[in-house]
């Protein structure tokens, strides 16, 4: 997994969730997004990501 895997994960996430049916995919895909910017996050202050 490198960074350019969670960039594309994150905008994904952020398209479906803008993009969602309901309140609770919306929430979901949200949060995920919120998460892999969390990843993205730690990986540029440590130089290499942790395992999922």
């Amino acid at each position: 997994m490198d960074l350019n895997y969670l960039y594309e994960r994150y905008a994904v996430s952020l398209q479906m969730s803008e993009s969602a049916a309901c309140d609770s995919s919306r929430i979901v895909h949200r949060k995920l997004a919120e998460a892999y910017a969390a990843q993205i996050a730690q990986a540029k202050i440590h130089g290499s990501l942790s395992p999922a």
